[in-house]
């Protein structure tokens, strides 16, 4: 046999060439990296004693819209792997099958792998919320070739704008995918080992972790094809909710429109007023005095010399008006919100961006303080211009981007103040863009670089399906609160009243009190201050409505 010269390639950690030697054809024999088995049972058992609470990562009910992506491992081009919902499921409308196949032709060292992997953006999980593990169904068969390797991905060196996959740690079960029937897979975080990273000693950090791979592997280099249901991605916490108080409504928002100003039902607002005085809410937020979008051209109130949209093109609706004289007659507190602008999602690393958004709020401001800088229900002024904690599509993460934005809100406040010197309400909006220590962290820069704000409304985005009301929002608040204290903000929370969700689809409607209750019970731990969002779905007649009035009268 002719001897040529081969390389034989060993792919560690990034993919480093580690090893290059000659040898003859018939030598050739790559050795497979070992797959340890990291399963210990005294961990599991920890994990069943103390688990409190979960909340699910992935429910796996759905192909389409779903998280995450399916794909054949770098090293392994002749696999394959393909998914879709089944009916059979252990949890929610549907699992995962997942079928496979092994061609045993990797072309590395490493064993040939199909893998499902999920990156968190926005609304993400932060698994170091009282941490315990993971949970999963699965649904194998005897005949299914391949082992379970579940990868966290993380970035110890994580800051805001920035997360790379600078690590991986793996747990791995060589027996789970054999077994006949549903089985419930606990996972202890604890029996994660490093697979590859960026130094030797890299350690798990659960609040740098920002996603996950299911592996199938073929430890044994054969071919052969299998399939497996997966069900109900979890984590479990050792949580333990505690609602010692007992929380209530203080306000609430309401965002005008033409229907409010054409329908005559509408002209009661004494009556809405004694009503939600009733039940202990004495304030509203008119969350924009100049309409948002395509009713920009609209003014709320009277006596406007907004003129940005052009001579003659700027209409009255004085819907305002009408709220201030009722909340006069029932003292009833009307906050005021300013211009329904919106940030340049482009620009947002642009100074002019701000300046033509800070001109027009100077004219509302102006035209309010004329008309209620007297008056005896007016209350505050709300800085309309919501922004939230994520980078996607666009956000303030990175650090010159979060100084415009405190520069601008400290403008725009600043100038309100002047005019009046009521009090300067915000209302984020809670996506979770980073993980919740470091959310906090960048709440903490942003408010203690901005001045002349009083309160800040977190809103909880519990109207979305995007957050678990139970592990997300605690872990959450109490950091975001922390950083609010901390630049002597006041801080409170925007409950949604209102659900819809994307996918599934499902129309916007107003919650029952029962879906609200919980937002109401988690929030009242951590703030007296909590507002609604919105008249539109909790009014007096709602199920949400009537339910609060029972709930408040069963307090007194």
């Amino acid at each position: 046999m002719t001897l040529k010269n081969m390389l034989v390639i060993q792919y560690l950690a990034f993919g480093t060439i580690v090893a290059l030697c000659s040898c003859s054809d018939d030598d050739i024999d790559i050795h497979r990296v070992a797959l340890p088995e990291t399963v210990n049972q005294d961990a599991v058992a920890y994990v069943e004693q103390n688990a409190k609470d979960t909340k699910v990562i992935e429910n796996y009910d759905f192909t389409d819209g779903r998280n995450y992506v399916m794909s054949v491992g770098e090293n392994s081009p002749s696999a394959a792997i393909s998914g879709q919902t089944v009916e059979d499921a252990k949890e929610g409308l549907g699992a995962l099958a997942v079928n496979y196949t092994f061609a045993a032709k990797s072309i590395s060292t490493e064993p040939e792998y199909v893998t499902m992997k999920e990156i968190w953006g926005n609304y993400r999980t932060d698994l170091s919320f009282h941490p315990l593990g993971l949970s999963l169904w699965i649904k194998g068969n005897r005949q299914n070739p391949g082992v379970l390797r579940v990868m966290l991905i993380q970035d110890s060196k994580m800051e805001p704008g920035i997360q790379m996959e600078n690590q991986y740690f793996q747990y791995i079960n060589k027996s789970i995918l054999q077994q006949d029937g549903w089985q419930k897979l606990i996972i202890p975080y604890e029996s994660f080992q490093l697979y590859k990273g960026l130094a030797p000693d890299d350690k798990l950090n659960l609040s740098k972790v920002f996603g996950y791979r299911i592996d199938i592997v073929n430890e044994k280099d054969e071919s052969g094809t299998g399939t497996v249901y997966f069900d109900a991605l979890e984590q479990v916490t050792s949580y333990q909710h505690q609602y010692e108080k007992k929380g209530k409504f203080s306000s609430m928002f309401i965002q005008l429109n033409k229907v409010y100003y054409e329908n005559p039902e509408y002209d009661d607002w004494e009556t809405y007023f004694t009503e939600c005085k009733k039940v202990g809410i004495d304030t509203w937020i008119v969350q924009y005095s100049v309409g948002y979008g395509a009713e920009n051209t609209i003014s709320w109130y009277s006596g406007s010399t907004v003129g940005w949209n052009g001579e003659g093109v700027q209409t009255e609706c004085p819907i305002i008006d009408k709220i201030m004289n009722a909340a006069e007659k029932t003292g009833f507190k009307i906050i005021l919100g300013l211009n329904g602008g919106d940030y340049n999602i482009e620009k947002l690393d642009d100074k002019w961006t701000y300046d033509v958004l800070l001109a027009r709020n100077e004219v509302v401001a102006g035209d309010l303080a004329r008309k209620y800088a007297d008056h005896p229900s007016f209350a505050g002024w709300y800085i309309t211009e919501e922004f939230h904690d994520a980078k996607y599509p666009a956000g303030w993460q990175e650090e010159n981007k979060r100084k415009l934005l405190s520069d601008y809100l400290t403008r725009v406040a600043t100038f309100a103040k002047s005019k009046c010197n009521k009090p300067v309400y915000i209302a984020p909006a809670l996506w979770r863009g980073m993980p919740a220590e470091m959310c906090g962290e960048w709440f903490g820069a942003l408010l203690k670089e901005t001045e002349n704000v009083d309160y800040m409304y977190l809103q909880d985005l519990g109207g979305r399906s995007l957050v678990d009301v139970r592990i997300d929002l605690p872990n959450y608040y109490g950091y975001i609160k922390k950083a609010c204290e901390e630049a002597g903000v006041k801080f409170g929370v925007d409950i949604e009243s209102f659900f819809y969700s994307y996918y599934p689809p499902v129309d916007y409607r107003a919650k029952t009190w029962a879906e609200l209750e919980e937002q109401l019970a988690v929030a009242s731990q951590y703030t007296d201050l909590i507002t609604n969002f919105s008249w539109a779905t909790f009014k007096p007649g709602y199920d949400s409505f009537e339910g609060y009035r029972n709930y408040y009268n069963s307090l007194k």
